[in-house]
């Protein structure tokens, strides 16, 4: 087993995470895993997403990732991005969260704005594409 180096975070990683819950995510920081497990685990809508929060400000030398992340990043079968500002991670889950949307509710991939295809005063109705039952979602 190797010697464990102490984890650092990066500078941005609070505001990060202040946007994140903001926006209705949960998350968890595990920037302290070590092995090169991202930062952040964020979950919104049924969906979960590892982020790797890397400084911006920095020079790009040091916004690279370490040897474990690399191998991390390979390997994970899973979603996993690597976010440089609030509005990164914002972007990368919300992405992923209408990507799976689409899948789930296909009438998503018509342009509507609910997973049912309803329109918000809509509510008792439900779209004959997917004929799943009227939720509130916010996305």
């Amino acid at each position: 087993m190797r010697a464990r180096i102490a984890a650092k975070s990066d500078d941005n990683q609070k505001a990060v995470v202040k946007a994140l819950r903001q926006a209705g995510c949960t998350v968890a920081v595990t920037s302290r895993a070590g092995d090169g497990f991202p930062d952040l685990v964020v979950g919104r809508s049924g969906v979960n997403l590892l982020l790797e929060v890397k400084d911006g400000n920095k020079p790009p030398s040091a916004r690279k990732l370490t040897p474990d992340q690399e191998q991390f990043h390979g390997t994970w079968s899973g979603q996993v991005a690597i976010v440089y500002t609030p509005d990164d991670a914002l972007r990368a889950v919300n992405v992923l969260v209408q990507s799976r949307a689409v899948e789930r509710f296909p009438c998503w991939s018509r342009g509507n704005l609910k997973p049912c295809g309803f329109e918000a005063n809509d509510i008792d109705q439900r779209c004959s594409g997917c004929a799943s039952q009227p939720q509130e979602w916010s996305i």
